[in-house]
């Protein structure tokens, strides 16, 4: 995989945070699934990821080439209960482009090499917050991930 296809942004200002959140807001809009068709104001998110950039949890990564925005990873480091060790808990993974990219098998490397260099003991995903498909769930098998269970939500 060519990893200098894509750059993380280092610098954002609190528009630029508006319009991510509009533009993630349009793609999950097409594809809502219950969790995020419930989902705060774009408003509110954009304050929300303000703060998780601030404390480094959110990543935005552009074309190298063109500068142009192609995807966001969203993560924490957690401590759970019932595992041993840490585990690092993936937000959100969206690519922002309507073509594919391969940012998402990039994505997924990447969280892959921030869980090692973390000495986390497990990665959780949580893609399925905006895209659950059958094409994101390949994606995720080709790196070795291994699909468990299912949520059951209820709408009220």
């Amino acid at each position: 995989m060519d990893t200098k296809r894509f750059e993380e942004v280092t610098r954002m200002t609190p528009s630029d945070f508006d319009k991510l959140v509009s533009i993630i807001a349009e793609i999950a809009d097409k594809q809502a699934t219950p969790l995020f068709k419930h989902r705060k104001s774009n408003e509110e998110l954009s304050k929300i990821l303000w703060q998780m950039w601030w404390h480094e949890e959110l990543h935005v990564f552009a074309d190298a080439d063109t500068k142009e925005w192609v995807g966001v990873v969203a993560f924490d480091v957690v401590a759970l209960w019932w595992i041993e060790g840490i585990v690092l808990v993936e937000d959100m993974l969206v690519s922002l482009s309507k073509r594919p990219t391969g940012f998402g098998s990039f994505a997924v490397s990447y969280l892959e090499k921030e869980a090692k260099n973390r000495g986390c003991s497990l990665i959780l995903s949580g893609s399925s917050m905006v895209q659950d498909s059958q094409i994101v769930q390949n994606m995720y098998k080709k790196h070795g991930f291994v699909v468990y269970g299912e949520s059951y939500l209820k709408e009220l």
